[in-house]
């Protein structure tokens, strides 16, 4: 049997599609139907995460065949100083951390919450995402992208970060925002900050909009669409 044919035979034990498998993995369909049919292969990432969520061993998928374990290395392992072992354990916590839960429930293939943090690029994809790299309906993470975002650069219809990109509202350091936006620098239809630029309202230390309020004050004016004209008062 080979690694595809191994791959099919998992998928359907889980009873999922692969458009399910593919956006659990975050790869395309295609991709899926290519290692089913092994045309291609899974590089190493991929490999150990189907092999997570499939609780299988990477060894399994590749060769078919769990390893066996060399019996008197595990015996060796087993008797090293305590101490030693304490080390080496806390040197892979210290320097390679990492954490992935997956809710078994999904909507449409996507799980209701995942949460993949670690020392690295971990991405996390779900109702509830968050990771390094955050994508869902509610999404945490350094960088995310969500209907409601929070995160070191957050983008989404309410946006919370250090910069903020949101329709609705955006608060942030720098907030960037097509209605509200609060920041120490915001730009808005309504901006509220120490430099505010409101393409309506403005308030700030220093206030750029059609109607600002601040320390300093200038009135941007149009003479059409396109090419603003900034008087200060």
């Amino acid at each position: 049997m080979t690694l595809g044919e191994r791959l099919y035979q998992l998928r359907k034990q889980k009873y999922i599609s692969q458009d399910e498998l593919a956006n659990i993995m975050d790869v395309s369909r295609q991709s899926i139907s290519k290692w089913e049919l092994d045309q291609t292969y899974p590089d190493i990432e991929n490999l150990v995460r189907l092999a997570r969520y499939f609780d299988v061993s990477v060894d399994y998928l590749v060769t078919g065949e769990e390893k066996v374990v060399d019996t008197q290395a595990k015996t060796d392992l087993q008797e090293q100083p305590a101490k030693e072992q304490n080390t080496n354990t806390n040197s892979r916590n210290n320097f390679a951390w990492h954490y992935e839960y997956k809710s078994k429930k999904t909507y449409k293939g996507v799980p209701l919450v995942h949460i993949n943090l670690g020392v690295g690029l971990y991405r996390a994809k779900g109702i509830i995402a968050v990771g390094n790299i955050a994508k869902g309906i509610v999404a945490v993470g350094g960088l995310s992208f969500g209907i409601v975002s929070v995160g070191g650069l957050a983008i989404g219809l309410l946006a919370l970060g250090g910069i903020a990109m949101g329709l609705i509202l955006a608060l942030g350091g720098v907030a960037l925002n097509a209605l509200i936006s609060i920041g120490g620098f915001a730009v808005g239809t309504y901006a509220i900050g120490g430099i505010a630029v409101g393409f309506y309202k403005a308030i700030g230390g220093i206030a750029i909009s059609k109607y600002p309020l601040g320390a300093l004050k200038i009135y941007l004016e149009y003479k059409n669409s396109y090419l603003p004209i900034l008087k200060t008062l």
